[in-house]
């Protein structure tokens, strides 16, 4: 079966988008971390949207909550389901 890697997938099947803030420099760490909002980045990018064709873009539209910094990564999950998750190769990664 071929994964569909959409916006308007993901919120069809109930897959989830994990941020985590990578802020480095500064002692302690940030480390927080945020499932994004499915409804708002569909409104933002469209339900067609794929973020591994462009995950720069998608990755840097996000900003922490807790410290504002721009440095995150993202996992992308199955929600309830199996535990299947992608996750960017480093090169990929905002700030690599």
């Amino acid at each position: 079966m071929a994964v569909h890697w959409s916006l308007g997938y993901f919120k069809e099947h109930g897959h989830t988008v994990t941020a985590y803030c990578e802020q480095h420099g500064q002692e302690p760490r940030c480390r927080h971390s945020a499932q994004v909002d499915i409804d708002k980045a569909i409104e933002k990018f469209g339900a067609d949207f794929i973020i591994p064709n462009d995950y720069r873009r998608f990755v840097g539209s996000l900003r922490c909550a807790n410290c504002g910094s721009k440095e995150i990564s993202i996992q992308i999950g199955n929600g309830a389901k199996a535990s299947t998750t992608w996750t960017p190769p480093v090169w990929l990664r905002q700030g690599s």
